[in-house]
C-alpha cells in the first residue's frame, strides 16, 4: 500500500478542487480531503475517484468571509494483485430540498472505500460503508454517499464505491467511532485499526438536518505506530450548525 497526498491554496469565497494522483501501474483503493478552515469556514462537496480511477480528487466551498487557507487531497494506492482485481461502482439518486442518500453497491466481492459528488449543488454529510447485496447484513459491501442540497428542486447527485473480488473476507476489519458533536462546533472524530492491520478506506457522517451542519473532513490517519505513514487509522470531521449535539461516527476499513 501506498498513500499520496497533494496540497492546494484555498481562497475564501470559492470552489477549489485538488487531485493526486496514484503511481504509475497502481491501482486506486480510496482517498479523502481535509482543509485548514475553522468551523464554518469551509465544506467537502465531493471526494471521489479520477475519470481514470488512477487518483483522487475533491472540491471543497468555503465562505466569502473565510480566512485563505490549504485544501489536501489523500489517495491510497496499490500494486496488482495485492487485493484482487478491484472495480469501481457509482449510483445516482435525486434529492428534493431535504438530506438524501444514493447507495453505490458491490455486486461481488467487498467494498473497500467510496466517496460522493454532491454536484455543486450541495454539500456532504456523509461518507461510509454500508450494507448492500449480499445476506449478511453487514456494511462491507456498499458505499452510502448523503448530501443537502443548496437550492431547491431535483438535484442529482452520486455515490462511488470501489469494491474488491479477491479472496479478503478473513483479513479485512470494519470498524467504527462513535460520539456526540456538539452544536455550532467543529468536531473530529477518529476510527483507529486493529494492530497489525492498514487502513484502506473510511468516512464519516452525523446525524445532521437539512442545511444544519456539513461534511467537513474525511482522510487516513497516523497513530501510535513509530512511523508517521497515516495509515492507522480514518479521521472524519463535521461542521455542527445547529445549537444541539448530532450523533456522530467516523468508519474505518482496515486489512491485516
Amino acid at each position: 500500500m501506498s498513500y499520496h497526498r497533494h496540497t492546494v491554496p484555498m481562497p475564501p469565497g470559492a470552489y477549489t478542487d485538488v487531485a493526486v494522483s496514484c503511481a504509475s501501474g497502481q491501482d486506486l483503493v480510496s482517498g479523502g480531503v481535509a482543509d485548514t478552515a475553522p468551523f464554518g469556514d469551509a465544506g467537502v462537496e465531493r471526494t471521489w475517484p479520477t475519470l481514470a480511477a488512477d487518483g483522487w480528487r475533491a472540491t471543497i466551498v468555503s465562505s466569502p468571509d473565510a480566512l485563505a487557507g490549504t485544501e489536501t487531497a489523500y489517495a491510497i494506492c496499490t500494486s496488482p494483485p495485492a487485493l484482487g482485481r478491484l472495480f469501481y461502482n457509482q449510483a445516482s439518486a435525486q434529492a428534493h430540498g431535504d438530506v438524501k442518500s444514493a447507495l453505490a453497491t458491490c455486486s461481488r466481492g467487498k467494498v473497500l472505500g467510496g466517496g460522493v459528488d454532491a454536484s455543486d449543488v450541495g454539500v456532504a454529510i456523509g461518507s461510509r460503508p454500508a450494507d448492500g447485496p449480499d445476506a449478511d447484513h453487514k456494511p462491507n459491501d456498499a458505499w452510502r454517499g448523503t448530501m443537502d442540497p443548496t437550492i431547491g428542486g431535483g438535484v442529482n447527485f452520486q455515490a462511488y464505491a470501489t469494491c474488491a473480488t479477491g479472496d479478503l473476507s478473513h483479513h479485512l476489519h470494519y470498524v467504527h467511532s462513535s460520539r456526540n458533536a456538539p452544536g455550532l462546533h467543529l468536531t473530529s472524530l477518529t476510527a483507529t485499526c486493529p494492530m497489525h492491520t492498514k487502513v484502506l478506506g473510511g468516512g464519516g457522517t452525523a446525524a445532521l438536518g437539512h442545511q444544519l451542519g456539513v461534511l467537513h473532513a474525511t482522510l487516513p490517519k497516523d497513530g501510535p505506530d513509530a512511523g508517521s505513514t497515516p495509515d492507522d487509522g480514518w479521521t472524519a470531521a463535521v461542521d455542527n450548525e445547529s445549537t444541539t449535539p448530532a450523533a456522530m461516527k467516523s468508519y474505518a476499513v482496515c486489512r491485516g
